[in-house]
């Protein structure tokens, strides 16, 4: 099902919610590395070939972040460590692109297969350190917008919606409203879930694995943790303008 390009996205999502449910006898059973073995390949295709996705509703959005949630859950054991070094480096991947919900997720993965694996140092994580920092350096040229008043986002159809455009100034998670109304009477609605990169919440979640990278890798990430202590205060005093 997962693998048929012709399946619909409705479909694939029932197929992974009935696995996910399933997941905790699939763990005991013999049959085990053979499902590791297979799910993990599927599983990581889908989520490299496939697109992010922004709106919390659509079906290969669900379907996305329930496949990094049951990546989550699989056990820490030596059936997953083939699996360790390929999984963090797509993880490492995705948190550039995906979206704040995903990117939570992805950041569980990330810790937990560090804590339990140590996995030798690499430039993966020398990579990551410079891609939050980043995410601080560029976070006072978005303040003034983060706390900027808005008025709700509404249109007459989703198609109406310029999702790019909504996107460069979304940080935490924004209701769409449509005048269509649906079966009921009601008016639809939708979220729009902000790219992690300007998302506040992964902004909160960031240091945590500074410092774990830290406690894993002193020798190797002492410079660049150094370089944090600065931007972080720097972040702590910042203020919006007045009118703000």
């Amino acid at each position: 099902m997962l693998e048929d390009p012709a399946a619909k996205d409705e479909s694939k999502l029932k197929a992974v919610q009935e696995l996910s449910e399933e997941l905790e006898t699939i763990v005991t059973s013999v049959h085990y590395p053979t499902f590791l073995d297979h799910a993990m390949r599927v599983f990581l295709r889908i989520l490299q070939e496939g697109k992010p996705q922004f709106i919390a509703e659509h079906n290969m959005q669900q379907l996305r972040k329930l496949i990094l949630e049951i990546i989550h859950r699989i056990p820490t054991n030596d059936h997953l460590r083939p699996y360790v070094k390929q999984v963090l480096s797509l993880m490492f991947e995705l948190l550039k692109v995906e979206n704040e919900e995903n990117v939570l997720v992805c950041l569980r993965i990330i810790i937990e297969l560090h804590k339990q694996f140590r996995p030798q140092f690499n430039p993966e994580i020398q990579q990551f350190l410079e891609f939050v920092k980043t995410i601080y350096r560029e976070l006072p040229n978005h303040l003034n917008a983060i706390f900027e008043p808005r008025p709700p986002l509404k249109f007459k159809d989703l198609s109406e919606l310029n999702l790019e455009a909504v996107l460069q100034e979304t940080f935490t998670l924004t209701n769409v409203q449509l005048e269509k109304k649906g079966p009921d009477g009601s008016c639809a609605s939708y979220n729009v879930i902000p790219r992690a990169v300007l998302s506040l919440k992964v902004l909160a979640e960031l240091p945590i694995i500074v410092v774990l990278m830290y406690q894993l890798y002193k020798q190797s990430v002492h410079d660049d943790v150094a370089e944090f202590i600065p931007l972080i205060l720097n972040t702590i005093t910042l203020q919006p303008m007045p009118q703000h």
